[in-house]
């Protein structure tokens, strides 16, 4: 079962949270860039998450050298 799709001010909430724990600024004049960053990241992971698998899917091999 899929999750609700977030909110604006969750979006919002999510990536003033992670630039703070990174300790990334995000000056008032990028602020509109960088979440628009967010919700494009938060389509494309809908869209990872809605694509059907089947028992025979299996994760990739790890690469070693």
């Amino acid at each position: 079962m899929s999750e609700p799709a977030a909110t604006e001010d969750e979006i919002a909430h999510y990536a003033e949270a992670a630039a703070r724990l990174l300790g990334l600024p995000v000056p008032d004049e990028r602020r509109a860039a960088v979440l628009e960053h967010f919700r494009l990241a938060h389509r494309l992971a809908g869209v990872v998450e809605a694509w059907p698998l089947g028992p025979a899917d299996e994760a990739a091999p790890v690469f070693r050298p």
